[in-house]
């Protein structure tokens, strides 16, 4: 970090201006959404305008579409996504003028330090539940996605279920009343460096979390975290948990980690009247479109862990045909994982590729769409082609549309873009 960082936590107060660098991601968003709960001045900037950038100005958060130093005028604190790179000028600007730069983990983690915290980490599925659990607790929740039925992108209180980031490593920042761990899997592995330091990242979480973990006792790299520790509790398979309104094992998973946390605040029978109501998060499993014996999804999965479950929930939809338009992210893990991502495709009846979405990554050589497409054709799986661009994979995929198919779009790109395709 900077130098002059350490000093950032006093401008957290209600009379300080503080500018969010990257204020249009999700995690980034939220956090504004708090900080201006909370009654300090926010202002953000991004690159494009998006649907977080639109609910934030309808917040009353300005928002400005560029990078300019003149956006630290007045300036206490700038916070920075971990997307943004110390590079850039308004960050280095700043550094220059001695205003704090810090990263977006660091503050929430401040922010809810004197709140009850339920932290949900892991590789797959903690936007999801913590979801499910914020709507059973009818808490505060800072978490990766936007819940449906209006409830948003953030919400301040008391209670705060919030979703602990191992990407950047920020969650050995939090101290947590309760941390439900849902899995541990090979993934941003460029940050971490190897699989011992990802594991030692999640530890560490254990370690501070303050009463009791509750882990997958399916899941072999939890189960070896957790065994030396008295406060962590395998989750246990939970009838209620069927209750939850959406397909999927995994969902029903997620809702059984929830209910065990909620079981600590709130009565079962309240639990269970909550769960059947429980909206899922947009882009989780979402329904875009059904009508004339056709369902359209969209699903930010972007792993091969993910995709696979996914799959496996679909299925439960009994359609005749189960067809997918894939975007990878990030060309290190297209890299990393091509042999899987190849493996579980091949599980689909039709699946176009398109580019991989690079997230500010620069290209890397192995790490293309084409490269899982290579694969694949090796072991002549000819139902899997790649197109350059989303616009002709979406025309080309409904065209070949009929009765009986359950189309996902797949990725945590811009591939959400082909909604507006949808008549």
């Amino acid at each position: 970090m900077p130098k002059n960082e350490p000093d950032w936590r006093d401008q957290l107060q209600p009379d300080r201006h503080i500018h969010l660098i990257g204020i249009g991601g999700m995690g980034m968003a939220g956090l504004a959404i708090l900080l201006h709960e909370r009654g300090l001045q926010i202002s953000g900037c991004d690159t494009v305008a998006n649907r977080q950038t639109a609910y934030l100005k309808a917040r009353g958060i300005p928002v400005e579409f560029d990078h300019d130093v003149a956006h630290l005028e007045g300036c206490d604190l700038l916070i920075r996504s971990s997307a943004v790179s110390l590079d850039t000028d308004e960050v280095q600007e700043a550094i220059r003028q001695c205003i704090p730069v810090v990263q977006r983990g660091y503050v929430l983690a401040e922010l809810v330090r004197d709140r009850i915290c339920i932290g949900v980490a892991g590789s797959h599925g903690k936007t999801s539940t913590a979801a499910i659990l914020s709507q059973l607790l009818q808490s505060g929740f800072a978490i990766g996605g936007e819940i449906g039925g209006g409830a948003g992108l953030a919400r301040d209180g008391r209670w705060m279920v919030t979703e602990l980031d191992e990407s950047d490593g920020t969650l050995t920042q939090f101290e947590p009343d309760y941390t439900i761990l849902t899995n541990v899997d090979d993934d941003h592995l460029d940050h971490h460096g190897s699989r011992a330091q990802l594991n030692h990242c999640f530890e560490q979480l254990i370690f501070q979390t303050k009463k009791t973990v509750f882990y997958d006792a399916t899941d072999s790299r939890s189960v070896a975290l957790c065994a030396a520790y008295e406060k962590c509790q395998p989750i246990k398979q939970d009838a209620d948990a069927k209750l939850i309104p959406f397909p999927g094992a995994y969902n029903q998973q997620n809702a059984a980690a929830a209910l065990m946390v909620a079981d600590q605040f709130v009565s079962r029978e309240m639990s269970q009247t909550r769960l059947r109501a429980v909206q899922p998060v947009r882009r989780r499993f979402e329904s875009l479109y059904r009508n004339k014996g056709i369902q359209i999804i969209t699903d930010y999965a972007h792993h091969p862990t993910e995709i696979n479950a996914l799959i496996e929930a679909a299925r439960e939809c009994e359609y005749k045909r189960v067809l997918a338009i894939f975007q990878p992210h990030r060309y290190s893990r297209t890299y990393a994982l091509k042999a899987e991502f190849a493996t579980v495709l091949e599980k689909l009846d039709r699946v176009i590729l398109v580019p991989v979405y690079p997230a500010s990554e620069p290209w890397i050589e192995g790490g293309d769409s084409s490269d899982i497409l290579a694969i694949c054709h090796k072991q002549g799986w000819d139902h899997i082609q790649e197109v350059e661009q989303l616009d002709c994979a979406w025309t080309e995929m409904e065209n070949s549309l009929r009765s009986g198919d359950l189309l996902l779009l797949i990725g945590a790109g811009n591939i959400d873009y082909l909604r507006s395709k949808i008549k």
